[in-house]
Order: structure tokens, then sequence, then C-alpha cells
């Protein structure tokens, strides 16, 4: 979600999907570390900017736009890690190279990649392409991408807890 969603009940944000055909409820999932997997609408109900997701469309094809209305950053957007898997997604309206973000601990900010040296963070984020299967985010070269994208989301590995991934705004 690359907006702070006026409306940010699932069924409000995903209207256009709905109104194709698509059901949301129980094909709509975000991932909680030390949790699992949580279904909307039983465990959630609201789609927050950060966050990543699965949704299940039995209705779409690669033209299909869901328009959300909202408030997108006008600065760095903090992105809150737990210690192992996050599902993660890109809070900016536009790409951000991954390499320009950092990763804090609270008391102490690191670049990404030193954020990496230092054990914080892996150095690789996988994300789904249909029809591909998943792919490899990275600013070290030998990846599918280098770059956060709107409306994907991540699968982040943090080896420390209570990190946050700094994403700077888009220049």
């Amino acid at each position: 979600m690359p907006v702070v969603p006026n409306n940010p009940e699932a069924s409000a944000v995903f209207q256009d999907l709905v109104a194709l055909g698509n059901v949301i409820n129980n094909h709509l999932y975000r991932y909680d570390t030390g949790v699992g997997y949580e279904v909307y609408s039983a465990a959630f109900t609201d789609i927050n900017r950060g966050h990543g997701y699965w949704l299940w469309l039995s209705v779409a094809n690669p033209d299909t736009v869901v328009s959300v209305a909202g408030l997108v950053a006008s600065g760095d957007v903090q992105v809150a890690l737990a210690s192992g898997w996050n599902l993660i997604g890109h809070p900016q309206a536009a790409p951000v190279v991954l390499a320009s973000c950092r990763v804090t601990d609270g008391d102490t900010t690191k670049t990404f990649a030193d954020a990496v040296v230092a054990g914080w963070v892996g150095s690789s984020l996988y994300y789904w392409e249909p029809g591909v299967g998943y792919r490899i985010l990275n600013p070290a070269g030998y990846a599918d991408d280098d770059s956060l994208q709107p409306w994907r989301g991540y699968w982040f590995d943090a080896f420390v807890p209570n990190l946050q991934l700094i994403v700077p705004r888009p220049t």
C-alpha cells in the first residue's frame, strides 16, 4: 500500500477489485512475524501502508487498476521490522532504489549496505511475479531488480528485533 488510505477497511481499499467480481473475504492475507499468516476479515480488517499482503484474485488481468484515495508520503517513511521474516509493502508512491534506504534500531542508523554487513538484515528482499515466481531485489547487482516498487510486497529477513527500514522520499 503506497498511501495511507482515507478509508483503510480492506473492502473499501479493494472496492475496484470487488466490483470486477473478486471476493476478498478469506482471500486476503497478511503475515505477522511470530504468528504466521492471518486472514481478512477474521484476524484483521484494515490495510496499512508499509505492510505486505497476499490477495488471491479470480478476476484480473495486467490492466486491472486499483484506485485508492489517500495520503501520499511527503518525506521518508519508516517500516517496522520484527526479528525474522517480514512481509512488507513499498510505502512510497514511486520507485525507490533499495541502496538509498537506511535501517535504524532507534539509536543508530545505518545505510542498507552497512546494516547487511552488521548482520542486522538480509542482503536481499524477495517478491512474487505472477507467471514467473519469486524474484530477487538487492543493491548488489546480481538481482532481478534494485528498486522497491509501488503496490509490491516483499519478504525481508531481519536478524535484530525492533528495527525500522527507512524508505526515503522518491527523487
